[in-house]
Formats: C-alpha cells, structure tokens, sequence
C-alpha cells in the first residue's frame, strides 16, 4: 500500500511539473490519492489513519448543505457534519468525485472555502447498509477516513465519524481511528427503529471497547440504553438534535 500511495500521490497528483510530463501526462488522480498522501494505514483493508486532532468538542453542528446559509463565524465552535442524505454531499459535485487538489478554486465542484467559518467537522457519514455488498461498505469507510485525514491536512480538526452494520463490518469500521479519540455516531435511525437498535448497540458496545473513546458526539435521539452504555464504560458524550427532515444543527447537551 505504501508504494501504490507513493505512485498515486507522486506521479498522478504530481511533486513537480516535470513528473507529471514525463510520468502521468493527461492522466486524472480518480482515486482522490492526493487525499491520503503521507498518511498511515490501519487494519487488513489499509483504512487511512485521522490523527487525534481535538481540543474542545463541538458547540453546535451545521450540516454540510447549510454552510454557505448559515455562515457560521470561526471561534463560535461550530463543527459541519454529514448527517444528512448522501445525494446532498456525495455526486459528481460532491465532496469526493467533485474534489481535486485544485479544489480551492472550483467553481462547479468542492470548495474548501466553505469550510471557512468553521472550527472543525465531523467525518462523513457515507451510508452504511446491511443489505449493501461488503465492499462497497468497506469503500464507504475508506472515503470518510481519507477525506477526514485529508481535510487533517488542510489544518481542520477533525472528528472520526463511526458507522457500522452487522458484526461482519466490525472487521474494518473501528479501523483508522486512534484509541482514545473524540468520536461522532448518528443515531437518527438506528435507535427510531426498534428492529435495528439492537444492532445498532452491539455496535455501539463493541466500538466503546475497541476504540475507547475519551468523548462521544452523539448526533439524534440518546435513548436510556444508550446512556446506560456509555455510563458502564465512564464515557462522556455531547448530544445535539436533528433539524426537521433533512438533517442539520441543534443545541448540544453535554454530559
């Protein structure tokens, strides 16, 4: 892995001028390698690695498509989740097919600019599903880590956001999130419906043993079950609510 990320990260995205000519001439990085350029794997299925980078957890959520409305002012502690449908933030404008190294300039794709007002994000939450084939669930945690460290490197805290499905995905869905991370967790569907939130608290369970977070960012609904598992493992956490239907901002509670 390490010598594909120097292959992908050198000559598609390019040291210099002359490597690409000479190396990858009209060639496009489509496997976003800029993103994971000097970072460090974890696990069987090379996860990419967000490094430890909060100091104070988040004081309000704004979700990604409200950024540019909402104009959150830096320092206020605002962090922009993902917590929202997929279509909203992944497309070919999106934040994967829709960013490049060239991003801060796009007019129709990604634009890091519209981070500017905020203090940090919350990694995103590209879908996770039962019935979804293994290897796109494994892609799926693959993007979230790999933009998260990426945007690491723009110079944003970052908060891993964990997501999972069956014990199956607990092979690769902890993986490249340091031990004793701030992490996030949407909870909006998983504990609303009564026939996935036993799934969703073996989960929930076994990411407090293997990760053994110092603080969880809970975004919907905290159940007392829920509660109960983070008090027998002397977790704290910080809540915010949903807004109406598409998903978004709330007042946190802090525990």
């Amino acid at each position: 892995m390490e010598n594909l990320n120097r292959l992908l990260a050198t000559n598609i995205a390019g040291s210099t001028p002359a490597q690409n000519s000479r190396h990858s001439k009209g060639l496009k990085d489509v496997f976003n390698a800029f993103m994971v350029r000097y970072a460090k794997f974890d696990g069987k299925y090379n996860i990419p690695v967000i490094p430890d980078t909060i100091a104070l957890p988040p004081k309000k959520l704004v979700a990604y498509d409200d950024l540019l409305k909402e104009n959150p002012a830096k320092g206020s502690g605002a962090f922009a989740h993902f917590y929202i449908f997929d279509q909203y933030f992944d497309g070919p404008y999106g934040i994967w097919r829709g960013c490049s190294p060239d991003c801060y300039e796009s007019k129709k794709g990604f634009r890091l600019s519209r981070f500017a007002g905020c203090d940090g994000l919350i990694a995103p939450d590209f879908s996770l599903y039962g019935d979804m084939p293994l290897a796109m669930q494994i892609w799926n945690v693959y993007r979230s880590r790999a933009f998260g460290y990426w945007m690491t490197s723009q110079g944003y805290p970052v908060i891993p956001n964990v997501r999972w499905t069956d014990e199956e995905s607990f092979e690769f869905c902890f993986d490249g999130i340091p031990q004793g991370s701030v992490v996030a967790v949407g909870t909006l569907e998983c504990c609303a419906v009564l026939s996935e939130r036993a799934s969703f608290l073996i989960g929930f369970e076994e990411m407090l043993k293997r990760i053994a977070p110092r603080l969880v960012v809970l975004y919907g609904p905290v159940p007392d079950v829920l509660s109960s598992l983070l008090g027998k493992f002397r977790t704290g956490f910080v809540s915010f609510g949903p807004r109406p239907r598409r998903g978004g901002d709330g007042n946190g509670t802090q525990k």
